[in-house]
């Protein structure tokens, strides 16, 4: 009866004197014909033949006694029940090995010595009685005093025995059951032949242990054949253990013996109070070992510690998990302490279970390939073939310990009819090297988070990478960005791993600065707030990050930068090239595929299309983002840039209390943080195109007007140097011009007979004059008085020149409404001057001209008198009318002037003509030189960077000119400019006078208009004029003369470091000319909007009606009922094919084809009647890009009124007919949108 266990005596059967002693109590030495003669005698009613154990010798001192029998039982045809010596082998092995490998295995065993010889208790009386008298050494009484208890975990496991050296306690199987693990037990309960299980390691070890043990019995003093006898049993065990185990292993390592601190002190004891000492534990010697360098970390769960053992093809026992603990003794109640596997440190190192790499539920969004920069990951076709994209469900810790191109490596997708997997394939150290072991998650499409909002727009700037650059920008914006400050429900949000970990980015729009570009991006889940559930990560997104763009170090660019009142222009040179104008690419890294959304980024960050202009400008407009703190304004994150064109006006409205549109003039604080942030946003994408084309170095070049104050312009010139990352140069823009000038159409020089460069900004007006042999800068200067004033007359009247009144009634500011006009007039001034001269027989139109002539006029009379005076100085040398130069944007009134017609001989500008030569007092000329940039506005750009004259050093000689001009060495002094008008200072002035900063704020009196009238009367006697000349009566010249001396009046005192020198007749002109023109006030332009959504009753009704009642379900139920309307209604998809087209010309009609896939197709079509389909729009949110480009404001009428709106209601279904190929509109539909 195979492992039976019989707890009583059984009966005697037969002669019982055959087994009974005729005395009591008496131990006598027998053979095992004894034990066969009581195993016959026993009447157990059934065979003992293959009995698990024998418990029924009536002694105390059995278990050891059997035991010894047993283990020394080697003729297995006598043994008298099969397979007892074959388990005590496997026991005595067991415990041998624990002592040997205690260290080594980190075993936690006790021993307790069992003193019988003093012991005057009954029971030790007894047991003294009893004891038996044989041992391995002979001495008779090593029972009483060479035996300990052995332990393991707290629990009886064995005893010390003189003659085996160990035995298993009696009930060892039941105290134990199912608590002993290989290699100690094959069934948990009962010990066993360990070696099978044993590494190679602790095998070679145990075989050191061993041959160690083996030599130790040899030497022990034996008394009498008996001890001898029991010796050589023993040593033939040890022997043929030692065998055994040499079989299994050829590691020849040595080993150290050190004291096992049992303290098994006393007698044959002794023989086994060493053990093999345990190796320090190192990382390296672990089989699950994960093989990263970012940390020290073991791979282990108890399934996985075992599947590993089966994948590598061993026992569990086998695979060393750490020093001393094997696949088969991880348990769940070991692994609690990250840092320890049980009680066992893990000496620095850390435990991982493979499913803490990931999380417990997978999100997916819309559409298929949501992420067009991310690495391919295999098998997410699965996903993407039914439209849908997951957020990979890997938490932050794999994006530690592995780059974003080993986890695509390593990751994979799959699916069945239920669930999804993500497996990914673990490197871990192995048995023999280095093995890939894959896991898998498995997540049920049933528990999917569906996140079926519009995609957020997540972008990055730029989108270039080379070593150093430190300034990258991560833009977010979700569907709720327009509605309020609480996060968005049923969305997710992005964190880069890694960085900027005090931002709170649960921001519905945010942009953050980083210092390097993210390896990947955390997604956190907002979930609907009737979940009752706070946001939570949910995945990460990998982002396939731009290639490192080498830096050339032969590639050197020249970047200039002037910084205008309404436009600033960026200019490059390339090594010695000639400039080029430096058109901005968006370089915008696209994170999500967030369609039409994305086209609103030109709202609060970058553009995601920057159209390029010929003369590489853009409007000087910021954006505040931040209103409510000014105390600091970040590029990008406080404010951005502003790309206002004719177009987005209606944005532009809606950011008016945000925008600010006159940053050069600015002179407080806040005003400077705006401009510096401005600068700076300029800097960086300009910094971005060189790194993008490989420029190893980037020379700055900024210009400022001489106009400044000394204030305004140390204010400028820190800003620019906080701005770059090297040390720029800076010039007057008036210098600069000169500089381009010179250069023009390719020539050496153009100043051989005297020139005067004006370069007419929107704010200022930079004047150089040359003169001498070789031509010199002789004087130059800067004056408040340019576009601004001389289009003034055609903007306050500029719906007689564009067709119609601009949309401003959000716009109280005159500089935004200007900016407005000057983004519609980048746009369109070549079409509205073609048209002029259809226009000009209208009497306001001739009117407005004249105005603007007279405005311009009074420049260059100004620049006559300037050229008068320097000639009479000595400074202009010349006896001729100099060259005239124009550039900048004021360069374009002169074809307004004209009429639209031909500039050259043109009539009306003759006018300018005969006041400038007047006034400079010189004749001898047969031809009024003046000469017309062909690109206005890049004259100071480009002059800042274009080639040096040979004569540089002599060509713009600042200290020369001061010294000639003024001869003091004033800084003050030297900016000073020509009066143009009498004024009083300290007694009677001329207009020939030099005004500074100084006179000004001692005080400055205007008490008569003499040389205004001379030009006014100039004016009128000019032969060609729009209207019949300006009106300048008694009555307005004295209130002209009273405001022009309050002007100067309210200057007196103030701080000459502020003073911006203003010349008298200068401010005279400005003064007169509100009083040639008045605007009309722009009528205001609204829409009405219905508070709630109504319904109609139309073809396709109950199309609309379900379509409309998907808004108000999500996740799984969302998308399963959505694919049940799209089979229902047979629906087919369509979309606008000219996008792009229309984005540059508004206008231009939609043109709508059908798309493959339904869900890519901007609206969706049900047929209703033959060819004629009722239409729905498919989209979460609404923008402005929808409006416009993708052709819905056209499809259907709305309440839009800018901005972005999260939801939407359809009133009425477009109606559409399919003919051919082409889908064309029959009736509009309706939408109602809310946000």
């Amino acid at each position: 009866m195979a492992n039976a266990y019989f707890p009583m005596l059984p009966k005697v059967s037969g002669d019982e004197s055959k087994i009974l002693g005729d005395v009591a109590g008496v131990w006598k030495d027998t053979d095992i014909n004894f034990l066969q003669g009581l195993a016959d005698g026993l009447d157990c009613g059934e065979s003992l033949k293959d009995m698990g154990s024998v418990d029924s010798i009536p002694d105390m001192w059995a278990r050891p006694l059997l035991f010894k029998m047993a283990l020394f039982d080697f003729d297995s045809a006598r043994q008298f029940i099969t397979g007892l010596h074959e388990k005590v082998l496997g026991e005595w092995r067991a415990i041998l090995a624990m002592l040997a490998l205690k260290d080594f295995k980190r075993l936690d065993l006790q021993a307790e010595q069992v003193n019988l010889l003093d012991d005057r208790s009954e029971p030790a009386k007894i047991l003294r009685s009893l004891a038996p008298q044989e041992s391995l050494t002979g001495d008779k009484s090593a029972w009483l005093t060479d035996v300990y208890i052995i332990s393991l975990n707290g629990l009886p496991l064995a005893l010390t025995s003189p003659t085996t050296l160990v035995t298993c306690a009696a009930d060892y199987e039941v105290t134990f059951a199912g608590k002993l693990s290989a290699p100690w037990s094959n069934n948990q309960s009962a010990l066993t032949d360990p070696i099978k299980f044993l590494s190679s390691a602790e095998l070679a070890a145990l075989k050191v242990w061993l041959s160690n043990l083996y030599d130790k019995v040899q030497r022990l003093d034996k008394l009498g054949s008996r001890a001898k006898e029991i010796s050589n049993a023993l040593l033939k065990c040890i022997a043929d253990y030692e065998r055994d185990v040499a079989a299994l292993t050829n590691t020849t390592t040595a080993f150290e013996f050190v004291p096992s601190n049992l303290n098994l002190h006393v007698g044959i004891a002794r023989l086994l109070d060493d053990t093999i000492k345990g190796r320090t534990p190192r990382l390296e010697d672990s089989a699950v070992r994960l093989l990263t360098p970012k940390k020290n970390l073991l791979l282990v769960s108890p399934d996985m510690a075992r599947d590993f053992a089966r994948f590598e093809g061993i026992d569990a026992s086998r695979l060393v998990v750490w020093q001393g603990i094997s696949a088969n003794e991880i348990t769940d109640e070991k692994l609690s302490d990250r840092k320890k596997i049980g009680r066992t440190s893990l000496g620095g190192a850390e435990w991982r279970r493979p499913e803490d790499f990931f999380h417990a539920r997978m999100a997916v969004v819309e559409p298929g390939n949501a992420f067009p920069n991310s690495p391919h990951i295999i098998g997410a076709e699965s996903l993407s073939e039914n439209d849908l994209t997951p957020l990979l469900p890997i938490k932050r810790e794999l994006l530690e310990l592995f780059t974003v191109e080993e986890i695509s490596a390593r990751l994979s997708i799959s699916d069945d009819a239920e669930n999804f997997y993500v497996h990914f394939n673990f490197p871990l150290s192995g048995v023999g090297g280095e093995k890939s072991f894959r896991r898998t998650m498995t997540y049920p499409k049933r528990d999917l988070i569906y996140i079926d909002r519009e995609l957020p727009v997540v972008e990055i700037f730029p989108n270039v990478r080379r070593e150093g650059w430190r300034n990258y920008f991560l833009y977010y914006e979700n569907y709720r960005a327009q509605a309020d400050e609480s996060p968005a429900a049923d969305i997710f949000f992005v964190e880069p791993f890694g960085q900027n970990s005090r931002e709170n980015f649960l921001a519905n729009r945010l942009t953050v600065k980083l210092a390097d570009f993210p390896d990947a991006l955390i997604c956190t889940y907002n979930p609907p707030s009737h979940l009752g559930k706070a946001p939570f990560e949910i995945g990460a997104i990998l982002l396939d990050k731009p290639k490192l763009t080498p830096r050339n170090a032969d590639l050197t660019w020249k970047i200039g930068v002037d910084f205008g009142t309404s436009s600033t222009m960026v200019f490059v040179a390339e090594n010695s090239q000639e400039p080029r104008p430096l058109n901005f690419e968006p370089r915008l890294f696209q994170v999500t595929a967030s369609g039409g959304a994305r086209a609103q980024t030109y709202r609060h960050f970058i553009p995601s299309q920057i159209p390029p202009r010929a003369d590489g400008s853009f409007l000087s407009i910021f954006h505040v983002l931040n209103p409510g703190d000014l105390a600091q304004v970040r590029p990008l994150i406080d404010g951005h840039v502003f790309l206002l064109s004719s177009e987005n006006t209606r944005v532009f409205e809606q950011f008016a209390a945000q925008i600010d549109a006159n940053l050069k003039w600015a002179d407080d604080d806040r005003q400077r943080r705006k401009t510096a942030a401005y600068i700076g946003q300029i800097c960086l994408q300009a910094a971005a195109e060189a790194a993008a084309h490989g420029a190893g170095n980037v020379q700055w070049n900024f210009s400022y007007p001489t106009a400044f104050s000394q204030a305004q312009k140390f204010s400028f010139q820190e800003i620019c140097r906080d701005a770059v990352d090297s040390v720029p140069t800076f010039r007057s823009e008036s210098e600069a011009a000169a500089y381009h000038f010179n250069k023009l159409d390719g020539k050496a020089g153009n100043f051989a007979q005297g020139a005067i460069c004006v370069d007419i900004g929107a704010g200022t007006t930079d004047i150089s004059v040359i003169s001498g042999e070789p031509p010199r800068i002789v004087y130059h200067t800067s004056v408040r008085y340019a576009a601004r004033q001389m289009f003034k007359p055609i903007c306050d009247n500029y719906e007689l020149f564009a067709g119609e009144k601009l949309s401003a009634d959000k716009l109280r500011d005159e500089t935004q409404r200007q900016a407005v006009i000057d983004a519609d007039l980048r746009e369109h001034s070549e079409t509205y001057i073609a048209d002029l001269k259809f226009k000009t027989g209208r009497e306001p139109v001739k009117v407005a001209l004249q105005a603007a002539q007279f405005a311009t006029a009074g420049l260059f009379h100004y620049l006559g008198e300037l050229i008068k005076v320097l000639h009479e100085y000595g400074h202009y040398r010349g006896e001729k009318i100099p060259h005239v130069f124009v550039g900048g944007n004021g360069a374009r009134i002169f074809s307004w002037l004209s009429g639209g017609t031909d500039i050259d001989d043109n009539d009306y500008l003759r006018v300018l003509e005969k006041i400038f030569v007047a006034a400079s007092g010189l004749s001898g000329y047969r031809k009024f030189n003046l000469h017309l940039s062909a690109q206005p506005k890049v004259e100071v750009a480009a002059g800042m960077i274009v080639e040096r004259p040979a004569n540089d050093a002599e060509f713009f000689d600042e200290a020369r000119i001061a010294q000639e001009m003024f001869g003091v060495a004033d800084e003050y002094i030297y900016a000073a400019m020509l009066a143009g008008a009498d004024f009083v200072q300290g007694g009677e002035q001329s207009a020939g006078t030099f005004l500074s900063a100084h006179d000004i704020s001692a005080g400055v009196s205007v008490t008569s208009l003499n040389e205004f009238k001379t030009f006014v009367e100039r004016f009128n006697a000019a032969q060609k004029l729009w209207a019949e000349g300006i009106t300048f009566d008694a009555d307005t010249a004295e209130e002209l003369l009273r405001d022009a001396d309050n002007f100067y009046m309210d200057k007196r005192g103030r701080d000459i470091k502020t003073l911006s020198v203003e010349p008298v007749f200068i401010a005279e002109l400005k003064l007169f000319l509100p009083r040639l023109t008045s605007s009309d006030v722009p009528k205001k332009i609204s829409a009405a909007e219905d508070t709630s959504p109504r319904e109609s009753k139309s073809a396709g009704g109950s199309f609309v009606t379900d379509f409309n009642a998907l808004e108000k379900l999500s996740g799984y139920s969302g998308r399963q009922a959505r694919e049940n309307f799209l089979r229902r209604y047979e629906v087919r998809a369509f979309t606008c094919a000219n996008i792009d087209d229309r984005m540059n010309r508004p206008k231009l009609a939609p043109r709508f084809v059908e798309t493959t896939s339904i869900a890519s197709g901007d609206f969706w079509a049900c047929a209703v009647d033959g060819n004629t389909f009722a239409v729905v729009p498919n989209l979460k949110t609404y923008t402005e890009n929808h409006h416009a480009e993708r052709a819905f404001g056209v499809v259907f009428a709305s309440n839009f009124d800018g901005g972005t709106y999260s939801r939407l209601h359809v009133r009425r279904a477009a109606m559409f007919e399919f003919v051919g190929d082409k889908w064309k509109l029959k009736q509009q539909g309706e939408l109602f949108l809310a946000r």
